[in-house]
């Protein structure tokens, strides 16, 4: 940039309210900001009146991140404007903001959170395989922090990833310049395209910041908003708020033309802890190491009865309930139903030091259920509640409230494609997800599903999956040896039991009222849709085409092998689990109903596996094949 652009941006940012903390030169032709007066530049044309501040047109690198605090009605606009953010320094971040704008921006991160290179060599006898780095991507030395690093694999082209199931490396050892030594077995256990020379791959570094962070707000609005690296979130909302924000035209993408392998080094969107879910329309979000959509909120325990009647109740994130609200509770460790009450009050308690909260409960899962784990506890508190009913209530129940688990969230005309694991995964009651399309995802494309080593619930009630067309999706979720739970397409699955790996299936009935309706489903390694654990279900107008896609995989698909040891289940039953590739099944369900359902391929159009009662699925009109199992 020459001294006059410099000069001209500088007078063009002074008209606009922008006053540069430094002007320079910058790395890649960019203006640097710093971040702090940033803020307060922004702070000031909030406290005049000012109802919006427009960032010109441009790439501005910023040394600290860019905050925006007790805003209400305000709008942040940058069209054309990309804010570059230092790993360790933040991102875009609104605060008990009300009803607030942000457009137009695009957001990115430098040094990236994440390298990636080709593989050179490998070797399957001993699951090693090499890694040159790309030129101006970071090192492992200089970039990795974590214990673990995620990865994710592209065939050469790097255009889609390969159907490895998750994996995590220790950091790689250095054999070269710019080439490293990595170790796991993962990428040899898939018999059709193991690994080979030639194949992309990518690193998640543990770097956080970056992206737009929504905190403790409300009502607020973003549009036309691109993401293109994020160390953490893409996009989070969080704090006990009220939510209900909008996404219209966002996107969390690859940056065009860069070369790069992945967007953002964790989720796409994550939204917890919120009254009221997001509404997305007519967004795109792809290249995530994790979900592209998370909606929850969390779940706590009961702990211990006071002498004075009250409960001890703790869980991670903080208290998510007060006086009036209804709570649910449910047995450890498979969560079948235990009741339901009001809460009466609820005070803070010191009974429990908070910091050994999440410690105590983690013992006591791994000691009455061997290796079963639950989740730290982040921002842990003891509250002691009593309840206007307690009949059965045991130690270690598990507690539900539904007022911040972001209830009504409204996705429609979004494009989910080319995620690293789920698309949705869906913990909201009363939500709806429409007319989308989910392309080329690791493992499901829709989950309607709590998770237990998570704590994140609800368990989700009045659901609506309505339109939608999901083509190769959970393939990366099964291998020769091993499976996750998110292997079909569209599911519901609880995946609460005494053993999380491999997965262990129950017969708890703990969701109801879940409509899948006018799917349409395309090349799936099992079942196209999968129903557990739930109950008043609607299936009607689903085309399911070529489910049982991954036939090497047949063995681990075997359905039988995650039965509860005491399960008693028919021949006929054991036959449809052990080969489950039917366009719809049912395992652990009660009252399912619907019509007009269609398969192509396949073993059929319903498989139905153990403890499924009063399920009446009338296929209508079907394809190739209309065997009920």
């Amino acid at each position: 940039m020459n001294r006059l652009s410099v000069v001209a941006l500088a007078v063009s940012l002074l008209v606009s309210g922008i006053r540069p903390a430094v002007v320079e030169s910058g790395q890649r032709d960019t203006q640097v900001l710093d971040g702090g007066a940033f803020s307060g530049q922004i702070k000031d044309a909030i406290a005049s009146g000012a109802c919006s501040f427009r960032i010109p047109p441009g790439s501005y690198r910023l040394a600290t991140g860019l905050q925006i605090e007790g805003a209400n009605g305000f709008t942040l606009e940058g069209q054309d404007a990309t804010l570059i953010f230092t790993p360790g320094a933040g991102g875009l971040r609104l605060e008990k903001c009300t009803e607030c704008v942000v457009k137009g921006l695009a957001l990115d991160l430098d040094p990236l959170p994440y390298t990636q290179g080709t593989i050179v060599a490998v070797n399957p006898a001993e699951t090693t395989f090499d890694i040159r780095l790309d030129d101006g991507y970071p090192d492992f030395v200089a970039g990795s922090q974590a214990a673990l690093l995620r990865c994710v694999f592209f065939e050469p082209s790097g255009t889609v990833e390969l159907g490895i199931i998750d994996t995590s490396i220790s950091k790689p050892v250095e054999i070269g310049a710019r080439v490293y030594r990595a170790t796991a077995s993962r990428p040899f256990d898939v018999e059709a395209r193991p690994l080979q020379p030639g194949d992309r791959v990518v690193v998640a570094l543990g770097r956080p910041d970056g992206g737009l962070a929504l905190h403790e707000c409300s009502a607020m609005r973003v549009e036309d908003v691109t993401v293109f690296a994020s160390g953490g979130m893409a996009i989070v909302e969080s704090g006990f708020a009220e939510g209900g924000h909008v996404y219209e035209r966002c996107r969390v993408v690859r940056r065009p033309g860069s070369g790069r392998l992945m967007a953002s080094a964790s989720d796409g969107l994550h939204s917890m802890t919120q009254r009221t879910g997001p509404t997305l329309r007519n967004c795109e979000i792809s290249h995530c190491f994790d979900d592209l959509v998370n909606i929850h909120g969390f779940l706590s325990f009961v702990l211990e009865r006071r002498e004075n009647g009250a409960w001890i109740v703790a869980g991670p994130a903080g208290q998510d309930f007060s006086p009036g609200s209804l709570v649910r509770f449910y047995r450890s460790p498979d969560a079948s139903p235990a009741g339901e009450a009001r809460i009466l009050s609820c005070e803070p308690s010191t009974a429990l030091d908070p910091q050994r909260i999440g410690k105590q409960v983690e013992d006591h899962f791994a000691t009455t259920w061997p290796g079963l784990r639950v989740r730290s506890f982040f921002k842990p508190q003891s509250v002691e509640v009593r309840f206007d009913r307690e009949d059965g209530l045991s130690p270690y129940d598990f507690m539900t409230c539904g007022d911040f688990s972001g209830a009504g969230a409204l996705i429609e005309d979004c494009f989910f494609h080319d995620g690293h694991v789920r698309g949705i995964l869906l913990k909201s009651s009363g939500s709806t997800v429409a007319r989308c399309r989910f392309e080329r995802l690791a493992r499901s494309g829709i989950v309607v599903a709590p998770e237990l080593y998570w704590l994140e619930g609800p368990f989700p009630d009045d659901v609506r999956i309505v339109g939608n067309t999901l083509s190769d999706c959970g393939f990366g979720s099964v291998s020769t040896r091993e499976k996750y739970w998110e292997f079909a397409p569209l599911m519901a699955v609880s995946g609460f039991a005494d053993r999380l790996f491999p997965p262990r299936c129950t017969a708890a009935i703990n969701m109801s009222r879940l409509d899948f309706i006018d799917n349409r489903i395309v090349r799936a390694p099992g079942p196209g849709i999968l129903v557990m654990n739930a109950q008043d279900v609607t299936l009607s107008g689903n085309s399911i085409v070529s489910p049982g896609g991954k036939p090497e995989a047949r063995a681990t698909l075997d359905l039988t092998r995650n039965l509860p040891e005491r399960a008693q289940a028919t021949e006929h039953e054991c036959d449809a689990m052990r080969d489950p590739a039917f366009g719809i099944f049912l395992m652990a369900v009660r009252r399912v109903h619907g019509t007009d359902n269609r398969v192509e391929g396949g073993r059929g159009l319903v498989g139905k596996g153990w403890a499924v009662e009063d399920a009446d699925l009338d296929s209508g009109t079907v394809g190739i094949q209309q065997k009920v199992h």
